[in-house]
């Protein structure tokens, strides 16, 4: 399963993630904001959610070796 991490879920983000989700069920779709209302946008959408600044979760992410297939800002 590709994981992809999408920074900022204003928008775009939104839009990335139904336009990724339509694309391939396979994906794992992770949405980070740290703007709850926006988070609380895509509760209907089938995508796990953060609650997180995106360049702090980014930095702790990357540096994990836990790498994403791909990340949208």
């Amino acid at each position: 399963m590709s994981i992809i991490r999408i920074i900022v879920g204003g928008r775009f983000g939104l839009r990335a993630v139904k336009y990724l989700l339509k694309q391939d069920k396979a994906f794992q779709v992770v949405l980070v904001d740290r703007d709850q209302k926006k988070l609380d946008q895509a509760s209907e959408l089938d995508c796990m959610t953060e609650l997180a600044d995106g360049i702090a979760y980014l930095n702790t992410h990357l540096k994990s070796g836990n790498l994403p297939a791909w990340i949208v800002l």
